[in-house]
Parts: structure tokens; sequence; C-alpha cells
């Protein structure tokens, strides 16, 4: 990074001032950051010495903010959404603090944030723009506090001894219940806090202590998507839709194997026949939506898999450049040393896992939605559908495999209503038969 010396002036800056030249360096700030927009893998040599001054700072401001100056917090949140959107959350957030005792106060500065964006809006400056910035930053924060290993009934200062038995037998703490109605209410409004209201939400119904929070948050979307309708159901779809898969992807397999099938019959009615005439508008219309459906579709089919590869899969080898360059014929112990580590042949494989597991039954319909959406108009949808064909093809016995295959490969047959083949279906094949070979590693079967 050419310009570090540059950014690391900037920072400093911001930090002896305690957040208030923020909004002055910010247009410089950003014009450098979004040069790396399209390699940002090379801010990653100085990615901390950028983060953690920044965090540090952000967290002083948090300790002192009230309900009518929230100013420092704003100011620092804006430089660091930059830093996220050039590099992505998951490699920012990993220099933010972690500290337990942050968890309440860092969830009232994004009420106090919160309570300021109306105001903001109706003046329709960038102030109501920091502000949205500002709350996807603090819920990013959040979702790292609370991935603490402690009981929440430990760090809710709400909880008294009087009340705890009360707080029990509803099976989650106060604090809990604030986060969750926080983020319900952020998931019908568009952009980064929609995102990050989703991880937040994920992660903390994972949680070993939260499955009666986690009960109760597919409750609620159920009835939030039966009763929306109109402009705002366009925006709750993808943000339930983006909640359920990342919970679908973070939780533990025995927690969410119980919730699959009834996931399943909602996300297949929501989704609608493929021949169907009158299919869910909302979803139809969305290319976002649809997009995250085939990621919850085919996470809900691993889930109901056995959580083990099949046995014929594509074994790939330990690569080792100077051990294969050592390999001469005059050396028997290095040449038994690489024949060792070789990849297995397809045929020296055995077809079936020692152990055999019956397939239940919604695996055929979830891999016939998949194939069907590999059609779809838009590549998102096209793309995901596709990796969610391969990666459940990888957890079935060959036979069925096989047959997944011939699927993918008969998109190119026109038939039915496509008697001429589109470059969607040509797309659609070539991206399955792709993603099959990279994970399945069975160039015999493709």
């Amino acid at each position: 990074m050419e310009e570090f010396d540059e950014i690391r002036g900037l920072i400093s800056r911001v930090v002896a001032s305690n957040g208030k030249d923020a909004r002055s360096v910010y247009d410089r700030y950003k014009a450098i950051l979004t040069k790396y927009q399209e390699q940002p893998q090379l801010l990653d040599g100085c990615l901390e010495a950028i983060v953690q001054p920044l965090s540090v700072l952000l967290r002083q401001a948090a300790m002192r903010s009230t309900a009518q100056d929230t100013t420092s917090v704003q100011n620092v949140c804006r430089l660091l959404h930059v830093l996220i959107t050039v590099r992505g959350y998951k490699t920012v957030v990993r220099f933010f603090p972690h500290e337990a005792a942050d968890l309440e106060r860092v969830l009232q500065v994004l009420g106090y944030v919160r309570d300021t964006q109306p105001s903001a809006d109706s003046t329709g400056d960038s102030s109501s723009i920091a502000l949205w910035e500002a709350q996807a930053v603090l819920m990013l924060w959040l979702s790292i506090l609370v991935l603490m290993p402690f009981d929440l009934f430990i760090l809710d200062s709400s909880v008294t001894s009087d009340a705890s038995s009360q707080h029990a037998q509803r099976g989650f703490t106060p604090l809990a219940a604030r986060i969750m109605a926080l983020c319900q209410d952020y998931l019908k409004h568009p952009g980064a806090v929609r995102e990050m209201a989703a991880l937040l939400l994920a992660r903390l119904l994972t949680r070993p202590d939260m499955a009666a929070a986690l009960q109760d948050f597919l409750r609620w979307q159920q009835q939030a998507l039966a009763s929306t309708h109109g402009p705002a159901a366009v925006f709750l779809l993808p943000g339930v839709l983006q909640t359920l898969a990342l919970i679908f992807k973070l939780g533990r397999r025995e927690q969410l194997l119980p919730l699959a099938p009834k996931t399943w019959l909602q996300l297949a009615e929501l989704l609608g026949d493929e021949g169907s005439t009158t299919p869910n508008t909302s979803v139809s219309r969305n290319t976002l939506a649809r997009k995250l459906a085939m990621k919850l579709v085919q996470r809900v089919g691993l889930t109901l898999l056995p959580p083990q590869l099949a046995g014929w899969r594509y074994v790939r080898s330990a690569a080792d450049l100077g051990r294969n360059l050592g390999v001469r014929s005059d050396c028997p112990d290095q040449c038994s040393t690489a024949v060792d580590h070789a990849p297995a042949k397809a045929e020296d494989i055995s077809p079936q896992s020692p152990t055999v597991h019956e397939v239940p039954e919604q695996i055929e319909d979830l891999i016939g939605i998949l194939l069907a959406s590999c059609s779809d108009k838009d590549t998102v949808v096209r793309w995901s559908a596709a990796k969610g064909v391969a990666r459940l093809a990888g957890c079935l016995p060959l036979e069925l495999a096989e047959e997944v295959v011939d699927g993918a490969l008969g998109l190119l047959s026109p038939s039915g209503r496509y008697l001429l083949l589109s470059s969607t279906r040509w797309h659609a094949s070539a991206t399955v038969t792709a993603h099959q070979h990279v994970i399945l590693g069975r160039p015999d079967s493709l």
C-alpha cells in the first residue's frame, strides 16, 4: 500500500483529536481506500495498523457517549465503514475489541444512534447516511461480543435474583430480547444495516443457551412474512432469508436438524412449484430473495444429510513440490512415499461409504428446486443454485450422485417449453458441471 504513511498520518490526526477531525479527513481517507476496491487483499499487510487505533477510539467514544451526543461515535464509525466496504466485514471485524463488559454499553449506544435517526432522515443531509453507517458498524461489533463464552444471564445486569426465575421460564434474558427486537426491526431496512442485523441475529440465536430464542424468532418470521405485503415485503423477505441462511450455516446440526423439515416446508411454499401459474411475486421479482433462498435450500439439505462425505469422492493428495521433484527411479524409499500420497483413482474407491445412511425424502425435492433455479434469468441465482447442487451431490451415494449429474447435463436437452436452448440454459449446465467437477473431483463421471 503506497499511501500507507498518509493513511497512518490521517488516523493519528483523528486519534489525537478524539474523533473530532474525522469529518475533515473523511474524503481523502475514502479516496485512498476506494482505490483498492478491486484488489482489497493488498490492504492486509497494514490492516491491523489501520483498524486497531480506530477500534480503540470507537470504544472510548462509546464509553463517553450520551443520548444527546453521539457525534464521535458516528465519525469514527464512518471511517471504519469505508474499510468494511472495501475489504469486507469478515476480515475487519477480527481487529475489533471483544471484551464481555462492552456488550450492554454498545447496545445502549446503538439505541442512542437509532433514536437520532428519524430527525436526521427529515433533514435529508449527509448526517442521515452517517447514522445508518454507524448503526451497521455497531451491530457488527455486537456480533463479535455475543460470541462471548459466558451465559447471557451473567452478562445481563437487568437480571436480578427476584426476577431470575421469570427469565428462566422464558428461556432468554431481557438483554437478548432487546437485541432480537432491534435486529428484527432492522431486517425491513435495505442496505448494510440489514446484513449486519442478520449476522448479529444468527450468531446470537445459534448460541447454546439461546434455543428458546431461536424458536421465538422462527415463529416471529412466519407471522411477519404472512402479515407483510406490498413494498415492505420486498425489503423484509431478503432479511429473513439471509438470517435463516446464516443460522443454518453457523448453527450445530443437532440443534438445527429438528427445525430443517419445517423450514423446508415454509421455503417450498414460498418458492412454489416450477410449473405454478401463480408464483409468489415477492420472490419471483426479487433477485436477492431468490439468491438467498438458494443458499437456504442447500444449507437445509446439508443439515438433513448425514454429516459425512461420500466414500467415492476424489481424495486430493498433499501437494509437496520438493517431494515430487526429489523422486527418482533409483530411490525406492522416495518412490514408495510418493505412491502413498498419490491421489486415489476412481476405480480404486469404493462406491459406497463404510456406513450407509438413508437419504431423507426431502433431498429429491431440494435438488429439484436447485436444478430448476439453475436456469434462472439472473447469474447470481444460477451460481448459487449450481454450487448447492454440487455440495448436496457430494454427500450422496454414488448412484444418486450420478443421477444428479445426468440431471445437470439434461439442462442441455431441449424439451417442454425450452424448445430452443438459450444462453441461460447453456450457462446453467456449464456452471453446475464445473462446480461438480471442482467439489466432487470425478472427471470420469462428468
